[in-house]
């Protein structure tokens, strides 16, 4: 029978229950130090200052893990999806749902936890109907799958957060490894779609922010019916990617805000004579290190054999089509970041006036770009709010 329009009000029941508890997820993180050897990492309970002993398991509801196993099934009949989902389970990646109602995500993966989660704070479970709601979950599922693949083949240096990382280095990787999960999950839908279950086709197909990616994959396959095994069909998905400005704004920001996050702490430290060794010899690697061509290439090797990013006359991924800064703002907040991402590793002191001077260029953007209407854009792109626990 599988996940029923009354399992879904049922998981609203939970999740209401869950908001009201105060219970942000019911999967303990877990730190993975040791990500080199992907079947089998060291498991290490994460370590807060002030806290001992490893975070309670929370019993997760049933009606939860059922609609987790729901999303998986949706997914066996793409031979691209199984694969994936073989290489998550030899990694022992969790799934389950979480609340971040800041987040425009449908969905986060997060490497050092090996976690999926869907976030019950978000439009992806504001939809009506089990219908509505288990074609997207499913893409989004697909698409996270993707970067659990990318962390796979990359290894520990899958996420350059780490402003070991020149900037814009960390900005070109995080545009490519998102164009990258895309296409995967946009090749799955076609073969959901072949295989007789064309939901989630039709959801993309139709949708009016990510149909550009479908059309984009359907044209490659008019051209050539091979382009769907070959990569060149995920090769145009990834392509196309790039021609939404706001959705590379986004992500350009993501990068932004987390350098920003690290250069706050650090300069904290900083003013103390780093008593945290390990923080003092992140300033002083700061910007030192390049993300190579085969790096970014390396996004796009999935477990079903595929590589678009390798494919012979196409462009190469620092050619201008890919490079090129979203935004005013967007520039000049890298410019400043490398600046003091420079000043920092020499040992110079960052002041007040450069944290200023960021703020002042994010507030650099035009109508045109305003990464807050793509988000907007994203929270309000389901259709009513949620079921009620009551109806």
């Amino acid at each position: 029978m599988g996940f029923n329009q009354t399992d879904y009000q049922k998981l609203h029941v939970s999740f209401a229950d869950q908001y009201a508890a105060g219970i942000r997820r019911y999967l303990p993180k877990r730190a993975f130090w040791k990500n080199d050897n992907w079947a089998n990492p060291d498991q290490i309970p994460p370590q807060s200052a002030g806290l001992t002993g490893t975070p309670k398991r929370l019993p997760i509801p049933p009606i939860q893990r059922a609609a987790i196993t729901a999303i998986r099934d949706s997914l066996a009949p793409s031979a691209t999806a199984r694969s994936l989902l073989a290489t998550a389970d030899q990694g022992r990646v969790t799934a389950g749902f979480e609340f971040d109602p800041e987040s425009t995500s449908g969905a986060t993966y997060t490497s050092q936890h090996r976690e999926v989660f869907f976030n019950a704070g978000g439009w992806l479970t504001r939809f009506d109907t089990v219908d509505q709601f288990m074609p997207w979950a499913g893409y989004f599922a697909a698409h996270e799958l993707g970067h659990v693949a990318q962390h796979r083949q990359s290894g520990p240096d899958y996420g350059r957060w780490s402003l070991r990382y020149r900037l814009m280095h960390q900005i070109m990787a995080t545009r490519h490894y998102e164009a990258a999960a895309d296409a995967v999950a946009v090749d799955v839908a076609w073969q959901l779609k072949d295989a007789g279950k064309p939901e989630m086709w039709q959801v993309l197909h139709g949708d009016p922010h990510d149909a550009h990616l479908a059309q984009a994959y359907a044209r490659s396959i008019a051209k050539n019916p091979d382009n769907a095994v070959n990569g060149k069909a995920r090769r145009a998905v990834h392509d196309a990617w790039f021609k939404d400005p706001l959705a590379v704004l986004h992500y350009d920001q993501v990068v932004l805000d987390n350098t920003r996050t690290v250069l706050d702490v650090l300069v904290a430290q900083q003013i103390a004579d780093f008593p945290d060794k390990q923080a003092g010899q992140l300033a002083g690697e700061a910007g030192r290190f390049r993300v190579t061509k085969e790096q970014i290439r390396d996004y796009a090797v999935m477990p079903d054999g595929v590589d678009h990013l390798r494919l012979k006359d196409h462009a190469d991924v620092w050619d201008d089509r890919y490079t090129q800064p979203s935004s005013p703002s967007m520039l000049r907040q890298a410019e400043l970041m490398h600046d003091m991402m420079q000043r920092l590793a020499a040992g110079q002191i960052l002041m007040e006036g450069d944290f200023d001077a960021l703020d002042k260029a994010k507030g650099i953007i035009s109508p045109k770009t305003n990464v807050v209407a793509w988000r907007a854009r994203r929270q309000g792109r389901g259709p009513s709010p949620a079921p009620s626990p009551d109806s």
